[in-house]
């Protein structure tokens, strides 16, 4: 759907549309970008299946094609993207992954509980052939995590310690 539209054919730096794209079923065969979240997922081979029924804002402005709330799943696991992508192929995209604890936690089965069903944004740059993912950005938010959910398990752990030291008031 076309909300709004002004197509400037000899200066398409200078056009603009506003809408959304209405997506019914489809599926996207693997491209760079896609790879490099899978990439952070843990993934090897990657499979991606955009959201079925799913309605995507989207607006053309300075060369650019910005987009809101893309939801696909990349190798079972659900991610959302928001950002542009310009004419020239250039990306400023976030996309807000899941923490696969189940990698990165599988010997700290509280710690993997804990970060279970989080998620954290990743900037990616670059372009459309070269992504280049923001790492930094990606391991900071994921210390952030680990940092929070740390003092969760801790102070259940402190809590459950606690209780079992301490008579309970029966009623």
């Amino acid at each position: 759907y076309i909300d709004d539209n002004c197509l400037l054919l000899m200066d398409s730096m200078k056009s603009s549309m506003k809408g959304s794209l209405l997506v019914h079923k489809a599926s996207v065969g693997t491209g760079p970008l896609v790879g490099e979240i899978a990439k952070l997922l843990g993934a090897s081979s990657t499979s991606v299946v955009l959201a079925s029924e799913m309605t995507v804002p989207i607006q053309v402005e300075k060369g650019r094609v910005h987009h809101q709330n893309l939801k696909l799943t990349v190798n079972g696991f659900a991610v959302t993207t928001n950002g542009s992508v310009g004419f020239d192929g250039s990306v400023a995209i976030v996309a807000d992954v899941p923490v696969p604890a189940n990698l990165l936690f599988k010997n700290n089965p509280r710690l993997m509980q804990a970060l279970s069903n989080k998620s954290i944004k990743v900037p990616i740059a670059g372009t459309l052939t070269k992504p280049a993912i923001d790492f930094k950005a990606f391991e900071g938010a994921i210390a952030t995590l680990v940092r929070d959910a740390g003092k969760d398990v801790a102070a259940d752990l402190i809590k459950g310690g606690l209780e079992k030291l301490l008579p309970t008031k029966k009623k």
